[in-house]
């Protein structure tokens, strides 16, 4: 069939990061008139041809052939072109070696040469295993040899032996290892550097950071109850500045020293997330924000997924170490972490909780707020947070606090008459430490023989949870 429409041809950008690109536009059977109906991009680096094409008004089809036509693969389309457009087919020419690095191993998880890998969180003071896979997409023996770069120089971490196969069969992955041991609480960055036979990526570079945990929990409003999440992020398409705060309560008698915070968001662009804005916040309320205790804008993170996924988006942890740590006296406060990016793309909302694993008090209070500095979100200015429906379902948040707490609390451990004990969760558990309880009650001495107590705790949950 023979296509109308305007061919342009286009080179952007330099050597060796070169695209080349052939467009058409305004072709025929395609709704996007005047825009680009389909795109081949020529990637010089990787040697990847990509095939795009827009929405079409019949069922369409592109593919590769022979030229006799006998022989060729097909791909169904509709991949509409955008910021991050989705290729109908990828073509990876192989010529010679073809190193790509993985985590966890896939080509979907593919790290390019000078990428960042996060690696999520390791116990400060012991070695952690972090694997990477190292595959051969060409169809030569591909020789490598990987090393810790010297600069920039690693930072809160050493190394244990590094293991790595001498090469990988064409078409074949080998495993990379490496034992880290992160020094002390906080985040810990080093440079992989694999030595190898492609011709066009030798080094193969990958900048990792991960962060050693500090202290324990000493407050998490649970995990995410996938009923909703709200807007909780800066420079992001949805949204640009939008905070969202959950309360905590620090127990009569304790003092808490926080020095980590962490919030868990749905997704769409992770990979763009490299730092966080945080508060601490007294007498927030329906219309004011009322008292900053302390605040800290574009904090490294790290960033990590929960195993959760829902409404198209993947759930992920945002950690981030304060510079200085935040001494809070007994009393009520309220807390609020959000990812940062540039560019004004992709979508964050922070994940709703019932309470489920969660630390500390209160929880399932549904008493959280949002606010924004801009004007995206009309109403969002200090409002209590809700399904926004009539009456409104209000929400709590999965956001935390990491710390270590002083000073003592004692709770009462009350038992009623059928025996059934109830523990008020009035103070966070901080390990190394033990809280006393009062019993109260009535019917604990039975007419002869002994009465036997049970006490049962919910075990510590997956996500941030000292057991």
């Amino acid at each position: 069939m023979s296509l109308s429409g305007i061919c342009y041809t286009q080179t952007q950008g330099t050597a060796p990061n070169r695209t080349f690109k052939v467009q058409f536009v305004s072709a025929e059977h395609y709704s996007n008139t005047n825009q680009n109906s389909f795109i081949i991009i020529l990637y010089e680096t990787s040697n990847r041809i990509e095939v795009h094409f827009g929405a079409c008004a019949e069922t369409p089809q592109c593919g590769i052939e022979n030229l006799a036509g006998t022989t060729g693969f097909a791909a169904a389309g509709g991949f509409l072109l955008g910021a991050n457009p989705t290729p109908a087919l990828r073509f990876d020419v192989a010529t010679g070696p073809e190193i790509d690095v993985q985590r966890p191993a896939g080509a979907a998880n593919s790290i390019p040469s000078g990428g960042r890998s996060d690696v999520g969180q390791a116990p400060a003071g012991s070695a952690t295993n972090f694997q990477w896979a190292v595959a051969n997409q060409g169809t030569a023996t591909l020789t490598h040899t990987a090393a810790i770069a010297g600069s920039p120089a690693p930072v809160n971490c050493t190394f244990g032996t590094i293991s790595l196969a001498a090469s990988t069969a064409a078409g074949a992955t080998s495993t990379l290892t490496i034992p880290v041991t992160p020094t002390a609480a906080g985040f810990f960055t080093f440079r992989i550097a694999i030595t190898n036979n492609d011709s066009n990526e030798n080094p193969y570079n990958i900048d990792v950071s991960g962060i050693a945990l500090a202290g324990s929990v000493l407050f998490y409003g649970g995990d995410w109850d996938t009923v909703d999440g709200t807007v909780n992020g800066r420079g992001f398409a949805l949204p640009n500045d939008v905070f969202v705060y959950e309360d905590f309560t620090v127990p009569a008698g304790q003092t808490w020293t926080v020095s980590q915070l962490f919030s868990n968001n749905l997704l769409n662009t992770p990979s763009a997330i490299n730092q966080a804005d945080w508060e601490i916040r007294t007498g927030v309320a329906v219309g004011t924000g009322g008292t900053l205790v302390s605040s800290g804008t574009g904090l490294n993170v790290s960033i990590y997924p929960t195993g959760q996924s829902g409404f198209g988006y993947t759930e992920y942890t945002v950690i981030t170490h304060l510079t200085t740590p935040v001494v809070l006296a007994a009393g009520t406060y309220f807390v609020g972490i959000r990812p940062v990016r540039t560019g004004l793309a992709g979508d964050c909302f922070c994940s709703t909780t019932a309470g489920t694993n969660g630390v500390g008090t209160p929880l399932g209070n549904d008493l959280a707020f949002g606010n924004q500095t801009g004007t995206q979100f009309t109403g969002l200015n200090w409002e209590q947070l809700s399904d926004g429906g009539t009456p409104p379902i209000y929400y709590d948040y999965s956001i935390g606090v990491r710390g270590t707490s002083s000073g003592t609390s004692t709770p009462t451990l009350t038992v009623n008459p059928t025996g059934t004990i109830t523990v008020p969760t009035t103070t966070a558990g901080t390990a190394g430490t033990a809280a006393s309880f009062t019993v109260s009650g009535s019917n604990l001495t039975p007419a002869s023989g002994n009465v036997t107590l049970a006490l049962t705790s919910t075990p510590a949950g997956i996500q941030f949870r000292n057991a």
